[in-house]
């Protein structure tokens, strides 16, 4: 008959140490596949608002809303107030990119407090300024204030951009803005292009497609860089304006 026999200590310990090692050697393909699911997930945020968007313009004799509503110099309700008086959006969380979602904002976090807004005010419009801490910013080259951009006058849909991921320099947590720069600018009003998926920054076309672009840790040398470059900053080589084409 035998005997059961017990783990010695040593045992137990180069046992923990060979999965500690496992797990290290996990922990990066882990958090790669971790970062490749949100870059998608912002893709997919960024698709959904480009049919909320052509939605708008369908019913709006092509019109896309403006960048925003004043009165005065008070900026009342922005772009996206629109689609959420329109019930154009599915939820909150497709205005915000998955990795700056889960970052505390107040009590909560930026996700939650996005889909808290949204559900309150579907059908109404709202004075909220957390809408304008939004991931995803307006072509402002587009639509300055009142003026807004009219699909039918865009001659090359397929290469200007109508929003892509920014960051309103000077805040810590890296909350967005409702407008992007299109190009680099002292004030922080809006927002500066911004890469959150390892240096690349997600970007919805006029026709609807979405593609990633590099940013630099520079944002004066993204504003030098395809396709965030305009006609006065552009490389030599690469003087192609993806902002302005009306």
């Amino acid at each position: 008959m035998f005997m059961k026999r017990s783990f010695t200590l040593i045992e137990l310990l180069v046992v923990i140490a060979i999965i500690a090692i496992l797990a290290s050697m996990l922990l990066p393909s882990l958090n790669k596949a971790r970062a490749a699911a949100r870059k998608t997930q912002c893709i997919g945020n960024l698709r959904q608002l480009g049919f909320s968007l052509r939605s708008y313009a369908d019913s709006n004799d092509d019109w896309l809303p403006p960048l925003n509503t004043t009165y005065g110099t008070y900026v009342k309700y922005y772009w996206i107030s629109r689609l959420v008086h329109d019930r154009l959006l599915a939820h909150g969380g497709i205005i915000v990119c998955p990795e700056q979602a889960f970052r505390p904002y107040g009590g909560s976090t930026y996700g939650d407090m996005f889909r808290q807004e949204v559900r309150q005010y579907q059908g109404s419009f709202h004075e909220s300024y957390l809408l304008s801490y939004m991931t995803y910013g307006y072509n402002t080259y587009l639509s300055s204030g009142k003026n807004a951009p009219k699909y039918n006058r865009i001659r090359k849909p397929s290469q200007t951009i109508m929003l892509a991921e920014c960051w309103r320099m000077g805040q810590e947590d890296e909350r967005g803005s409702y407008g992007v720069y299109a190009q680099r600018m002292s004030k922080d009003a809006f927002g500066h292009v911004y890469g959150r998926h390892n240096r690349q920054a997600n970007v919805l076309w006029m026709d609807g497609h979405v593609s990633s672009a590099m940013t630099s840790v520079s944002v004066d040398e993204t504003y030098r860089m395809t396709p965030f470059a305009n006609g006065t900053t552009a490389k030599r080589g690469d003087s192609e304006n993806y902002w302005d084409d009306l």
